[in-house]
């Protein structure tokens, strides 16, 4: 085969052949892998979502609600059992971590405490940022969220005023960016919770709150009986000494009569 002149049109057109042909087999390649990689993405959620809401029998995915804070998509995948909202699954970002993006899916409660997280998507160090996975759930110290509700803990890290979280040993950056997805994430479910006629305020103490009420409805039936029996009592003892009284006069009458 007779080799083509180093010519400037001769390189232009094999440059031309090689981009048409590295195009087309990206295309290719971007078409055959597509799918694939959507369902395992999305097999990530629905294990994600699994792990960290509330026990439910809805589909959440199928529920899911999306808003967004501070510009930031969230998505709250809500947790419904018996018709009942017990809480919720949400996805939020923060794009203030050291390396970039980081998303997180959060659990909560009805009331908005901390049930689970899962670490969905970071870039940070490893060894130092992407620590977060195991981090925030460690119970030494304040380091963990679990259990906590951003309403009356303050989710920012203990070096800045205020916060009351522990940050990652020498990874501040990547803690204040998770910290801020959870705290976007809470904002979401407060505004989805309101929307949809929810009190997170009394959410966790209903059934305590029920108890206690039934509890002081007992105690007054007890005091109402108590004051009853009193009454009842002294109701007796009044009509017992009315009747030696009336026996007496009628005694001393008869003694009347005699004379």
């Amino acid at each position: 085969m007779k080799k083509l002149a180093s010519t400037l049109p001769n390189m232009l057109l094999s440059l031309g052949a090689i981009t048409v042909a590295a195009g087309a087999l990206l295309g290719w390649v971007y078409t055959v892998t597509k799918e694939p990689i959507a369902h395992q993405a999305m097999q990530q959620q629905v294990e994600a979502i699994s792990a960290v809401a509330p026990p439910f029998d809805n589909n959440p995915e199928a529920d899911r609600w999306e808003t967004t804070v501070d510009g930031i998509p969230v998505t709250v995948y809500p947790a419904i059992m018996n018709g009942h909202l017990d809480g919720a699954a949400v996805k939020a970002a923060s794009f203030n971590g050291f390396a970039g993006e980081i998303v997180v899916m959060c659990g909560f409660d009805a009331d908005g405490t901390v049930r689970e997280y899962q670490v969905l998507s970071q870039a940070e160090t490893p060894g130092l940022g992407s620590k977060m996975q195991e981090w925030f759930r460690d119970p030494a110290g304040a380091r963990s969220v679990i259990g906590k509700n951003p309403a009356t803990t303050s989710f920012y890290v203990s070096k800045d005023t205020g916060g009351e979280i522990d940050a990652i040993t020498a990874a501040t950056i990547s803690s204040r960016a998770f910290l801020e997805t959870l705290r976007t994430a809470f904002e979401s479910y407060r505004q989805y919770a309101s929307t949809h006629g929810l009190d997170m305020a009394t959410a966790s103490g209903s059934d305590a709150n029920s108890g206690a009420s039934s509890q002081n409805k007992k105690t007054q039936e007890v005091k109402e009986e108590k004051v009853s029996d009193a009454n009842s009592g002294a109701s007796q003892q009044n009509g017992g000494r009315e009747g030696k009284k009336h026996k007496g006069r009628e005694n001393k009458i008869h003694r009347h009569d005699n004379r």
